[in-house]
Order: structure tokens, then sequence, then C-alpha cells
């Protein structure tokens, strides 16, 4: 919206855009200095994925907030490398955590407190501790359309890009290696085909999230 209302501010020579920057800088000053943040460990300075859920990063929490971040800093401060190097560190720690080698996919989220009482769900020993035990089709797809949003703005130059093109270019690879041969669609839970089950069901509207990132992507 603000790109749109800048070029309309040029012809008509209007201010409308200065007011969704005001709104976008509200949210990005919040986002970066006052949302909570896992403390210690490989994962510090991650954003929670909400506050309820302290020390939580899931997949489809990058788009929420690291994609946003990307583009009010190449809107803003394109030049601010400290900014890039803690949006690329959101990808690389989730990604750290959270790669499954063997199925080549990514859980769907991972507690850098597994002990914790909101992080009920988590493995509490390895491999993979701190995982979910479910891939999640949708997660991956925000996950995936985040990357892709971030690199379409982030600098080349940046010491972090290479390594999210290759966290992208694994995305990928993992979600061809799981797309349905007869549908050409793919499941919600991926683990569910793993496991064999039944009843699984081929999602419509996420798929058409995929398809659009793995057109982007390519």
């Amino acid at each position: 919206m603000y790109k749109r209302e800048k070029e309309l501010d040029k012809q008509n020579g209007t201010d409308n855009a200065s007011r969704y920057k005001k709104a976008a800088d509200f949210l990005h000053d919040y986002l970066v200095n006052d949302y909570s943040r896992i403390q210690s460990g490989d994962a510090k300075g991650c954003f929670f994925h909400k506050d309820i859920y302290p020390g939580q990063m899931w997949l489809d929490g990058l788009y929420m907030g690291a994609a946003f971040y990307a583009e009010w800093q190449a809107n803003f401060e394109p030049d601010n490398e400290q900014a890039w190097t803690d949006i690329a560190h959101q990808f690389k720690t989730i990604a750290r955590h959270t790669y499954d080698k063997d199925k080549q996919l990514y859980y769907h989220a991972w507690s850098a407190n597994p002990e914790d009482s909101n992080s009920f769900w988590a493995n509490k020993t390895e491999p993979y501790k701190g995982c979910s035990k479910e891939f999640w089709g949708r997660g991956m797809g925000w996950y995936f359309a985040a990357l892709v949003d971030v690199l379409e703005v982030m600098p080349k130059t940046h010491a972090d890009y290479k390594e999210l093109v290759t966290i992208t270019n694994t995305v990928a690879k993992g979600l061809k290696r799981w797309q349905d041969k007869t549908s050409g669609v793919w499941y919600q839970f991926f683990n569910m085909i793993i496991r064999m089950l039944e009843n699984v069901v081929l999602q419509t509207i996420w798929n058409l999230l995929l398809l659009v990132c793995s057109l982007m992507h390519i």
C-alpha cells in the first residue's frame, strides 16, 4: 500500500503515503525493540512465535515477523547490515533446529525450552529435541513464502544471502519429494503419508501458496 500511495502522491501532489509509513514504522519499532525474543543459546535474539508461547519458534511465524521486517528494511533502511543479519538469524536458526535430513522436511515448530509446560508438544529427547512431531504443510508453505519474499529484497551482497538461498532450495527439494504424483498437490500433514495413515486430506488453499512460491523460486 505504501508504494502504491507513494506513486499516487507523486502524480496528484498529495501526501497520503505518510500515514502508511507511520503505521509501518510503529509495527517495525515494536517488533525490533519490544517484541519478546529468546534470551539464551544459539537462538538468542529470535522472536517468540507469540508472547503466550515463550521460547517457541514456528515455521509460519517467519512470515508474520521476518518478512515484514525485511520489507521495511528494503524500503527505509536498505543499508542496515545489522538488521539484515537479524532477519537472516531467524531463518537460519529455525532451519538448523527443525530440518529432518532423512525426510527432507522441516518440523512445524521448535521450542528452546522443551520442558516448559507451554511446550507440551515438543520432543524431550534427541534426535530433534524441542521439535514438534508434525510436518505441517501450511507451515512449510508460509516458511517458503517468507524465504522467497525476503530474498527478493535482501541485498545479494550480504554475508547471509547465499545461506538463505540454500535453505530455500532445500525447502523446494523437500516439497518436490512429497508432492502427490497423481494430483500434483500436497497433503496437509506430510508425516501422515510417512505413517501410511488413511484419509489424509489434500488441501487446495495452501497448495496454491506453494505453487506461487515455487514459481517465484524458479
